[in-house]
């Protein structure tokens, strides 16, 4: 392997986050990167767009990355660097599930993304996220991983509503309205949810190839291009915040509207989710927290925004299966349809 120093520049909306090892395989993977392969693990299934650009001494964050293959995995959080050694060629070799790498879509790297963002303004919620231009109305399903938050947008997309983010959507707040920005539009679904829920969004998807056994723990990279909304910004839309609990065998619908003074909490658990915790990559390296207490503060009140602020703002609890999850809160929201 080289040991040529590669140095890396990359854009989400307006953050940027520069990139430095000795190890260029891994930060010239293009499947991380780009989606080459529709991998499940491609930071495409968490932004909009990762662009590349130039190098320089003025970006947000960094992450310094230096393989040595005699040294187990060390790392350290300095300011806006993270810096991390050991022996990550061999544990990238070795790696049987890619989305818990340092550039996995569950990984170090999208921490680091998030925080970079919210330095110019965008704050990051955990949540899927629908809209329909009809009402001007963004749906956001929020919740943790296992929550149902892919069953609900999958819901959605059979009803019509178009896609605005598959797991991650930003925003921004400031004069009394908030922005959207769209996340990604590569979903991983669920291969049980495709074919026992929504068999029709398979032909609607193009999906080939799903398997016929084990369906329930094995996922698919869904692209979902032909379903986004035409704008990567809404301005000010109309907000239903839904928080799910799905299973399979929910007859009838438990939904109750909440009042949105009583969700700040759970609007800051879903803008930490993506930053706050410890990474546990590779099966065997605890990466720690990257956040500190200033981030903190300002999240919360991010979160108090959000809650204050988001336009004719509905919340909705909702106890379902994948198939009924909907019907109520479409149904009971206060929006002209």
């Amino acid at each position: 392997m080289s040991h040529e120093i590669a140095y890396r520049g990359f854009r989400i909306w307006e953050a940027e986050v520069g990139v430095v090892s000795n190890y260029r395989a891994v930060v010239d993977d293009r499947e991380y990167f780009f989606g080459e392969g529709q991998q499940l693990h491609s930071l495409l299934s968490n932004f909009r767009r990762i662009d590349p650009i130039p190098f320089s001494d003025a970006h947000h964050a960094y992450l310094h990355i230096f393989d040595n293959a005699l040294s187990s995995v060390q790392t350290c959080v300095d300011g806006n660097g993270v810096y991390v050694s050991g022996n990550i060629a061999e544990l990238e070799s070795s790696s049987t599930d890619k989305r818990q790498t340092i550039f996995g879509n569950m990984g170090l790297f999208t921490k680091l993304c998030v925080k970079a963002l919210e330095m110019t303004g965008l704050y990051t919620f955990h949540s899927t996220s629908m809209y329909c231009p009809a009402e001007d109305t963004l749906y956001m399903i929020l919740g943790g991983s296992g929550s149902g938050k892919s069953a609900v947008l999958l819901a959605g997309l059979e009803k019509g509503f178009q896609l605005f983010g598959s797991e991650l959507t930003h925003f921004s707040y400031g004069e009394g309205r908030l922005k959207f920005f769209k996340g990604s539009v590569y979903q991983n679904c669920r291969v049980g949810n495709l074919v026992s829920d929504f068999p029709g969004l398979i032909e609607r998807f193009r999906i080939r190839g799903l398997p016929s056994d084990d369906i329930w723990h094995s996922y698919r990279s869904v692209d979902m291009r032909d379903a986004q909304t035409a704008l990567d910004v809404l301005d000010n839309p109309n907000v239903v915040a839904i928080f799910p609990r799905i299973e399979a065998r929910v007859d009838s619908p438990e939904v109750s509207s909440v009042n949105s003074g009583s969700i700040v909490t759970d609007v800051l658990t879903s803008l930490c989710d993506k930053v706050s915790p410890p990474s546990w990559l590779y099966d065997s390296v605890l990466v720690p927290s990257i956040d500190d207490r200033q981030s903190q503060r300002q999240r919360l009140e991010a979160a108090q925004a959000f809650c204050n602020e988001a336009k004719n703002l509905e919340c909705w609890r909702v106890m379902a299966s994948p198939r009924n999850c909907l019907d109520r809160v479409i149904r009971d929201c206060g929006f002209q349809r």
